[in-house]
């Protein structure tokens, strides 16, 4: 699910998705934006991740609760579509 993503002050040239903050806008072709439901605030309350890019398709994060960092790391990355 998209969420803002804003400058991380606490990791200078990372970003920070903040989970609970709702984006004011959408892309058009984009369903309508929903707040979460009961059992996504349970997997979701609170929960911030720091993000990083490591090259133009490899991004690293780490979450972090309620200020808290965990031992929960991630790396999303992604391939060029081929022509």
């Amino acid at each position: 699910m998209f969420r803002r993503a804003r400058l991380a002050p606490e990791e200078p040239g990372a970003l920070r998705i903040d989970y609970g903050e709702l984006p004011k806008g959408k892309p058009p072709t984009w369903p309508e934006v929903v707040p979460p439901r009961l059992i996504g605030w349970f997997v979701f309350g609170g929960l911030v991740d720091i993000v990083r890019g490591v090259s133009s398709h490899v991004a690293i994060g780490r979450g972090h609760r309620r200020g808290k960092a965990l031992d929960a790391y991630f790396a999303p990355c992604r391939v060029d579509a081929e022509p």
